[in-house]
């Protein structure tokens, strides 16, 4: 009788056996979990490292500063506080004002005080403003028989679609003036499209902004329909620090012109701010640099200087006000302004 050899059955890995003393429960770690800790010990070492040099650049507290603070404005609004204290109100000239609620009077001299001769143009203008509803109208008449008219319907989507408001704008001292513009400001983005030269020279634009009030990129197009060429094409951006240290960078000037601008509130009465502009065509960097400062409840000074030589001061004491400039290799000039309000 011949015999059969039959191959062994093969058993089955046994599962983890349950342990019960000490021992076994040494081995059972040993043997089942240790790998699984190191490795997963290991991740977690590599993900905290990963998310502290993370943190040196996007730190949890800067980036709440940045985030918190909505609405980054429009294009305009980039770098503003800068152009506001470096240009604003230092063209000289005599000006009388009388303002009382939504109504104002101007008689401007456009010349100062030692220049002033009998051919000097004065220009008088006077300013209405009223509000009906969502409609906010300006309307602006010249003693030269020209006159300007502005309306802003605010909430024109009638509360669908925040933020969303409709321009119109012209005036009869400018052929290119007539403009439509829709406008949208929301959280973290605004955008204008508007049509602009609606009686001569026909254009489009278009400008938008990302961002927060702390740290915005915006860009500006200008696009004329009459000859299809790119007449702005502008780009910027700004951030600013917890102490309240704004810089932007802007390419103006359809790339030709880079400006950099430095603003800073030093406390509640000192302002400070700076500018670099560079032209690449010609390669003459002009630096502007100028202070505001409040010296008390009614005296106010300010001031600038830049890389030309050109020094202007603007020097205001209650409702008066007075400007001066001195030039190279020329006389200098002053102004005076007289502001009274009912």
């Amino acid at each position: 009788m011949v015999s059969v050899t039959r191959n062994p059955r093969v058993p089955k890995s046994p599962n983890p056996p349950i342990p019960k003393s000490g021992s076994q429960i040494a081995d059972f770690f040993g043997k089942y979990l240790c790998p699984v800790t190191l490795l997963s010990s290991g991740g977690l070492y590599y993900y905290g490292e990963f998310s502290k040099f993370l943190s040196t650049f996007y730190p949890d507290k800067t980036m709440k500063h940045y985030l918190k603070d909505v609405h980054p404005g429009f294009y305009s609004d980039i770098g503003r506080n800068a152009r506001d204290l470096l240009f604003e109100d230092f063209p000289v000239c005599n000006k009388i004002s009388l303002s009382k609620d939504l109504f104002s009077l101007r008689l401007i001299h456009l010349n100062d005080v030692l220049s002033a001769s009998s051919n000097d143009i004065c220009v008088g203008e006077g300013d209405v403003q009223w509000i009906f509803k969502s409609v906010a109208n300006n309307l602006t008449v010249r003693t030269n028989s020209t006159f300007a008219f502005k309306s802003i319907v605010n909430q024109v989507a009638f509360g669908l679609l925040p933020g969303l408001s409709f321009v119109s704008e012209f005036d009869t001292a400018n052929a290119n003036s007539g403009k439509l513009e829709v406008q949208l400001n929301q959280d973290y983005v605004s955008c204008k499209a508007s049509i602009g030269g609606l009686f001569h020279d026909t254009n489009v634009g278009f400008s938008s902004v990302i961002g927060t009030k702390n740290f915005s990129l915006g860009v500006d197009l200008l696009f004329q329909t009459n000859n299809l060429n790119v007449t702005r094409f502008d780009a910027a951006f700004a951030y600013t620090t917890e102490e309240k240290r704004t810089t932007s960078i802007a390419l103006n000037g359809v790339g030709q012109v880079l400006v950099g601008s430095y603003h800073q509130v030093v406390d509640t009465d000192t302002s400070i701010a700076a500018q670099m502009s560079y032209p690449f065509l010609n390669r003459h960097p002009v630096l502007t640099i100028g202070v505001e400062h409040r010296l008390d409840s009614h005296l106010w000074l300010k001031a600038r200087a830049d890389s030309t030589g050109k020094l202007n001061t603007i020097i205001q004491w209650h409702s008066l006000k007075v400007l001066g400039e001195v030039r190279p290799a020329h006389m200098p000039r002053i102004g005076l302004g007289i502001a009274l309000s009912f």
